[in-house]
């Protein structure tokens, strides 16, 4: 089956492509940040007890690991991640 676009309706489509392709790649971007970026927080001390333990990463609540973050709260990326349906901890 072949279609026929107008102009227009061709770099329409081709705009629209390319706006989602940036923003997989900002995503993808901003999930690795937020999965190795070591930052101090107060889960540091809550999690391994010892007040000056080292920096850890936040984790993304996106990723298929076990070590996601529940929330985006403390998250590195939180206000340039395009991901819709952050989660906030109450």
């Amino acid at each position: 089956m072949k279609y026929l676009l107008s102009e227009k309706e061709y770099r329409e489509l081709k705009d629209r492509a390319e706006k989602v392709s940036k923003v997989e790649t900002i995503q993808k971007l901003c999930t690795m940040v937020a999965e190795s970026k070591p930052i101090r927080g107060w889960w540091n001390e809550a999690l391994t007890g010892q007040p000056e333990s080292p920096p850890t990463p936040w984790g993304c609540i996106i990723s298929d690991t076990e070590e996601q973050a529940p929330y985006c709260d403390e998250c590195p990326v939180q206000k340039l991640c395009p991901y819709e349906f952050k989660s906030w901890s109450k």
